[in-house]
């Protein structure tokens, strides 16, 4: 069994836009599409490969899923 934790960050989305508090880091938000790539490279993963960990989508690339 492989568990992981997906972190995604902030994201633009209409729900967060609705909410006054997240303008104020809308910049530094993602889209939603960004998380694609994050999420299925975890997605295809067995418990062999990552499993226990909390993956931030800021580090994908750089410190795993390499």
């Amino acid at each position: 069994m492989t568990v992981n934790i997906l972190r995604p960050g902030s994201l633009k989305s209409e729900g967060s836009a609705a909410i006054p508090w997240t303008q104020g880091d809308w910049h530094l938000r993602v889209e939603p599409d960004v998380v694609g790539p994050f999420a299925v490279y975890l997605a295809l993963q067995d418990a062999n490969s990552i499993t226990g960990q909390l993956l931030l989508r800021a580090d994908f690339g750089k410190t795993w899923g390499t």
